[in-house]
């Protein structure tokens, strides 16, 4: 009987947990596109800036020969420009992310979903997105199981992964208060949009 019950009491919690983790991805996925709007409107305010002062420039010279050649050039300049985003997006965000989420998903299935992930957060690199390798980003993880659990597998697959390594920066572990479960945090890094251990 008292089995059944215990058995019942970690059925809820894992429900609990699980009902959390995606409230708190769902927010994150809000984030991400919120990120991706602030990027492409720095992209269209350097464009105005870069157009601002270039046909500035030509006017000073008048003839239609000298602002068509400025005009090209900036055209140039603003496709560098969005190419520029685009790979520091893809960089600093997309793949590092992808990396982490996925590992992350091959560690929880590599220990038969007993441990369940109760938070996650994503924090993206600062201080700005031109200097976006000047700070990594991480990505903060907090998991819990029974206290049985083995749970050397989990971290071994979300730092190995199917392909690349993920670097813990950091990771506690714990007993909650009555000792039947295990609480682990973990920390996980990159700089410059790598994601593979220095």
């Amino acid at each position: 009987m008292m089995g059944g019950l215990n058995l019942m009491t970690q059925q809820a919690f894992a429900r609990r947990a699980v009902s959390e983790a995606k409230r708190r991805w769902l927010m994150g996925a809000t984030l991400l596109v919120a990120i991706q709007a602030a990027v492409a409107a720095t992209l269209w305010a350097d464009e105005a800036s870069l157009r601002d002062k270039h046909f500035t420039a030509a006017a000073q010279y008048d003839p239609v020969r000298i602002i068509v050649q400025e005009n090209q050039r900036l055209e140039t300049r603003i496709a560098d420009l969005r190419k520029e985003h685009a790979e520091l997006l893809e960089t600093s965000v997309r793949r590092p992310v992808t990396v982490l989420l996925t590992n992350l998903a091959e560690a929880c299935l590599a220990v038969d979903r007993q441990v369940v992930v109760t938070h996650l957060n994503v924090e993206l690199p600062r201080p700005s997105w031109k200097q976006a390798a000047a700070t990594p980003g991480s990505m903060l993880v907090e998991t819990v199981c029974p206290f049985d659990v083995d749970i050397n597998p989990f971290v071994q697959t979300l730092r190995e992964g199917p392909s690349e390594r993920v670097e813990i920066v950091r990771s506690e572990s714990r007993l909650d208060n009555d000792g039947h479960w295990q609480v682990h945090t973990f920390r996980c890094e990159w700089d410059l949009g790598e994601t593979t251990s220095r």
